[in-house]
């Protein structure tokens, strides 16, 4: 297992980021949570709209999928089955959006399920805003002109502790995925 994050620098094109933009455009807005399903904003200070399973979003979760399944295959070696919903996530400067320090992997209950991968998309131009930046705990930083291009895919352990540093300028677009499996043994 690599558990570094692993980026795939513009991966995605403009036209599925403008078609993602678009779509979420149409759903609610609601404020993001943190663990627990509350409003925090000493810890999160963000905007989210919920992409779920359906005809019109299937675009999204087939691309996602495969390149869940290829990094896998590749650099993990989990034990995956699906992804169960997509967060498409604001961070402003307005409101100096941000979100604290956290893991992905939260205990979920009885559940025998949990999420194993996690996948931050780039669908702002980096030049849209300033801040904002993805970092990892205890790992070596991604250099910015990697991570931050339009449509660049990062993957990572969702026991892997991150955040997203203050928008200082402008507004960060991102599309956030997990994929879950059983739990880990």
């Amino acid at each position: 297992m690599n558990p570094l994050p692993i980026v795939a620098p513009s991966a995605l094109s403009d036209a599925f980021c403008d078609d993602v933009i678009r779509l979420a455009s149409h759903l609610p807005e609601v404020d993001a949570m943190t663990e627990g399903g509350e409003v925090n904003n000493s810890i999160r200070r963000s905007k989210a709209r919920w992409i779920l399973p359906n005809p019109d979003s299937q675009f999204i979760f087939s691309v996602l999928d495969q390149m869940f399944r290829d990094m896998n295959r590749n650099c993990f070696g989990f034990d995956l089955d699906y992804i169960p919903e997509i967060q498409f996530t604001e961070y402003d400067a307005s409101y100096e959006g941000n979100f604290d320090w956290h893991i992905d992997n939260i205990a979920q209950g009885h559940s025998v399920y949990s999420r194993k991968l996690s996948m931050t998309i780039q669908l702002s131009p980096s030049t849209s805003y300033e801040g904002g930046n993805l970092l990892f705990r205890g790992k070596a930083e991604l250099p910015v002109e990697e991570i931050r291009p339009r449509g660049t895919v990062v993957v990572f352990p969702s026991f892997l502790e991150h955040c997203v540093t203050p928008v200082t300028q402008g507004r960060r677009l991102s599309l956030v995925a997990w994929i879950e499996g059983p739990n880990f043994r």
